[in-house]
């Protein structure tokens, strides 16, 4: 996250007045205590991920989308949640292999959009070049090298918060 948000708004998201979400989601809970609550939330979330591992097991096809943000906050940069339900998915028993399926050319196969999710001779691209292989971990999305949106190539400082 250091990378990619200045200090600043890190640094307001650990002050009280940046952790207004957590009360209102503990307000939500019938005023449980924080505690109580997140691990409500923890079993709710422990629950889905065993039922999303016994489907990828029994052969379901496994799409990937986000709710990024996942709460009414600006405290979600896009694309963070996804990364993390990407880490828990994996943690929980599904493949890499299957979860970068999911998330690129099964997505791209389920909504008809042939030109998207693979790449291949002719197609603009968009995609992230990684140093590690994401069929052994997820962990390789850690690895970016390089970021190309519609053709073109993003220098990694022009997304970095260090160069602001």
């Amino acid at each position: 996250m250091t990378r990619v948000l200045p200090a600043q708004i890190l640094s307001w998201y650990r002050s009280q007045d940046g952790q207004w979400f957590v009360r209102e989601m503990v307000q939500g809970m019938g005023g449980l205590p924080a505690e109580r609550a997140r691990g409500v939330l923890v079993g709710v979330q422990t629950l889905g991920l065993r039922a999303s591992v016994h489907f990828a097991r029994e052969g379901g096809r496994i799409l990937f989308g986000s709710d990024t943000p996942s709460a009414p906050t600006y405290a979600n940069p896009p694309g963070y949640n996804g990364y993390l339900e990407l880490r828990e998915l994996e943690a929980a028993g599904i493949s890499p292999r299957q979860l970068l399926a999911a998330a690129t050319t099964e997505n791209a196969r389920f909504f008809g959009l042939a030109d998207y999710g693979t790449i291949e001779a002719g197609k603009v691209a968009s995609l992230l070049l990684l140093r590690d292989d994401p069929l052994a971990s997820t962990a390789a999305f850690d690895t970016i090298e390089m970021v190309m949106v519609k053709g073109r190539v993003v220098e990694r400082g022009a997304l970095s918060a260090a160069g602001r």
